[in-house]
């Protein structure tokens, strides 16, 4: 995704802007937004793998401010009580 090498900023609060940008800027977050519209639709639950961290932070970003849909996030900085306690949340 563009949005690793450089992204726009909301000047009052100097965090990533999460708008239509971020969409169109990737056609594998554009396919992520389709998939995304029919499965929360249907009431699916959905699993992201990815081992970078840097793109967890811009889907973070997206599911949160964007979608404004409940999620989850694991990664290498979960400690193991927050781990247990959002898969138990998962399932």
């Amino acid at each position: 995704h563009p949005y690793l090498f450089s992204y726009p900023v909301n000047p009052s609060t100097s965090e990533m802007k999460i708008d239509q940008r971020l969409i169109r800027s990737s056609s594998k977050m554009g396919i992520l937004h389709q998939l995304l519209e029919k499965l929360v639709k249907t009431k699916h639950k959905v699993l992201i793998f990815c081992q970078m961290t840097k793109i967890l932070d811009i889907v973070e970003g997206y599911i949160r401010t964007f979608r404004r849909e409940k999620y989850c996030r694991i990664d290498g900085s979960t400690s193991h009580e927050d781990r247990l306690k959002q898969l138990a949340l998962y399932n």
